[in-house]
Parts: C-alpha cells; structure tokens; sequence
C-alpha cells in the first residue's frame, strides 16, 4: 500500500512548480521530506536519509538482512540439486533500495557484507528498469 501511495504522491510533485523543500505525508506515522539536490543524479528522486523512529534499521542494514535471508532461503531450496549445474545465480528483484544508484551502489559493496552461501553470482536489479541491476 505504501509502495503505491508514495509513488503517486511523488508523481505529483513532478508537475508543481519548483518551491525548495517540501514535505509530503503518505499515509499516518509516514512522511517524506524532499528538498532539491546540488548535484544532477541518473534518478529524478534519490533517497538522501532514511529515519525510521521504531528502530528498524537503515537502508542498507534493511538490505543486507533480507538478501541474506534470501540468499539462505534459497540455498536451502537448490541444495538437492546443487551437484547438476557447475555454476549458481541469484536473481533478487531489490524492492528496498530500488535500485540503488552507482554511487550507494559503490557503498552497498564497502559497507555490507553478505554470506554468499555457495552462489557464484548474487545480482540485484531495480523494479522499475529490469536493465539496471548491479552484482554484490
């Protein structure tokens, strides 16, 4: 539900007129705070900071916990059939980060680190551009 209410929320903000930094409410206890950028960036949004006052973790804490979880999960279910294929690729849809830019991209790869759990390969691709992903 969130997902879909802070898109269309944003998709407003596209069409009014630059006014500097704007805060939008999603839905009660979840808001945005935008504020325009100094540098250009490959994405019209970038998340700049995320502040999450029921102490659940940042992004890429987020992020690293649930492709663990994934990337154990998923062991777990190839393990009968490892031994048939010499080489095993994850594939995760990233809902959390979306599709990191390159530079978060660069500090996801520095800052996290992920159990590989036997895949050769763990790539992430954006939800909205399945031609961006980025391998961790």
């Amino acid at each position: 539900m969130i997902p879909k209410l802070l898109k269309a929320r944003l998709r407003e903000c596209q069409a009014w007129p630059y006014e500097g930094k704007r805060k939008l409410d999603i839905v009660d206890g979840f808001s945005v705070s935008l504020e325009p950028s100094e540098a250009l960036h490959e994405q019209e949004f970038v998340l700049a900071s995320a502040q999450d006052l029921d102490n659940s973790g940042w992004l890429l804490d987020m992020m690293q916990s649930n492709i663990q979880l994934c990337v154990d999960e998923k062991a777990g279910k190839i393990s009968s059939v490892r031994r048939r294929y010499h080489h095993w690729w994850l594939v995760l849809v990233d809902m959390i980060g979306w599709g990191l830019n390159e530079g978060d991209q660069e500090m996801f790869r520095d800052c996290v680190v992920i159990d590989k759990n036997g895949w050769d390969r763990i790539i992430l691709i954006d939800p909205r551009d399945p031609n961006r992903s980025f391998e961790i």
